[in-house]
């Protein structure tokens, strides 16, 4: 029987320990929110809203990852895309309490032995002559608007109002979430930095629930 190299059995033992599927490695979850909806109002009533998603993302390996976030509109009349197909998202993110952009020089990353939070703000269109218009103008009256707290972007959040954390909203009109939310996905491509592969890739439906659990 012909005997294996060392120096080969010794190279195929660092070849298997190295290999780390990026399936195994990456783990995406949707967590509770407790941030503000946004909305966009005229005096023609309110034309934009945008409620905050939380997701999590955990990487339980040593290698760092860029990461591409895009959404998915199910409900064309309150779809902010022109086409029906996977649009680019605003993400921002948790830095010491205060809400920034989550890009780093552009770009997404995750490091190895990581795990982050990233707030996905979706935009949805309200149609000005939606029966939602009447619903959403009360309920925004009745919870004084505020300016946006986010110290960022002012060309998009220029005239962008907060109203109520998403959490107590759903308490009041869960329907409502149901109509803008209940067919939408979000999709997460993962993208090995410096290695030319395939992404790995995550859609996840939008939970309308808003719990902790996995999906």
């Amino acid at each position: 029987m012909k005997k294996i190299s060392p120096a080969i059995l010794i190279i195929f033992v660092i070849l298997f320990c190295s290999f780390n599927p990026i399936g195994d490695s990456i783990k995406v979850e949707q967590a509770a929110s407790d941030y503000p909806i946004l909305v966009r109002k005229s005096n023609n009533g309110i034309y934009r809203i945008s409620y905050p998603l939380v997701y999590r993302i955990h990487n339980s390996s040593t290698k760092r990852y860029r990461i591409r976030v895009n959404y998915y509109y199910g409900n064309p009349p309150y779809s902010y895309s022109l086409v029906n197909e996977w649009s680019p998202v605003f993400v921002l993110r948790n830095f010491n309490n205060e809400i920034v952009r989550a890009t780093e020089r552009g770009r997404l990353i995750i490091e190895g032995l990581e795990t982050k939070e990233y707030i996905v703000y979706p935009s949805h269109n309200v149609p000005k002559e939606d029966s939602l218009q009447c619903l959403l103008e009360t309920y925004f009256n009745k919870n004084d608007f505020l300016p946006c707290p986010y110290k960022i972007d002012t060309m998009y959040y220029g005239n962008v109002r907060k109203m109520g954390k998403l959490s107590d909203f759903r308490k009041v009109h869960p329907d409502v979430i149901n109509d803008f939310l209940g067919k939408d996905s979000v999709k997460f491509g993962f993208y090995l930095l410096w290695e030319k592969v395939l992404p790995e890739v995550y859609v996840l439906p939008v939970k309308i629930d808003f719990d902790n659990k996995e999906r």
